[in-house]
């Protein structure tokens, strides 16, 4: 399943950079608020509690018409997110045992590489309005939990989670012309991945990430 979903994405990436080299294309920088959570089958989770976290990078879009009304969204960004959780049971999270009913956080760190379509308005009192949805592929860059009794203080639990995931994506937002190229854009997206987060031997079963993010981007 990795393996194929590994090959589309290869596959949607190159189709990418043939129509960038073939079309109009624009940058923005983008800064992103952000409250994530998991959604997990796990049945020892008594307490699942989103996290703000935060996102930033850059995105292009690639025109595929000639009035801008038609894009292929795409670019990279650094994500935190996490959650915080408590357990009807006693987990052991780096050889070490964290109590039924103790408090953990969970952080985990991706790159985000997007590909989504983005339908865009005509341009009244200088507004544009946009809806997206598509793809969004995460890589595991590095991941740590705390507990209360601070047992466990930051501790790397990437080897827990699976290098690569990814999900959809969908939203929408207003685009601001300041005039030339320059404009503002305030959007939200909410993702939510289809992948199993977590290897088999982890001490959460089942997984999936979720978030939804205020998105603010300047367009060069």
């Amino acid at each position: 399943m990795i393996k194929k979903t590994l090959l589309t994405t290869v596959f949607l990436c190159l189709m990418v950079i043939s129509l960038s080299a073939q079309q109009k294309f624009r940058f923005s920088f983008v800064a992103a608020p952000q409250i994530g959570w998991l959604n997990s089958s796990d049945h020892s989770i008594e307490e699942n509690k989103a996290r703000f976290g935060f996102s930033f990078g850059i995105e292009g879009d690639i025109f595929l018409d000639q009035e801008n009304r038609y894009s292929l969204l795409t670019g990279i960004q650094l994500s935190s997110m996490g959650t915080k959780q408590i357990y009807t049971e006693d987990k052991t999270i780096n050889d070490e045992v964290v109590a039924k009913g103790e408090q953990v956080k969970l952080e985990y760190k991706y790159l985000e590489v997007p590909l989504s379509i983005r339908l865009r308005s005509g341009q009244r009192h200088r507004s544009i309005f946009y809806a997206q949805f598509g793809l969004t592929n995460w890589i595991n860059i590095g991941s740590s939990v705390e507990n209360e009794t601070k047992t466990l203080n930051g501790e790397d639990i990437k080897d827990d989670l699976t290098l690569f995931n990814m999900g959809y994506n969908v939203g929408g937002g207003l685009e601001y012309d300041l005039g030339g190229r320059n404009a503002l854009n305030i959007g939200v997206v909410y993702q939510n991945g289809f992948l199993d987060t977590t290897k088999k031997d982890s001490f959460i079963k089942n997984t999936s990430l979720r978030n939804i993010r205020l998105n603010l981007a300047f367009i060069f």
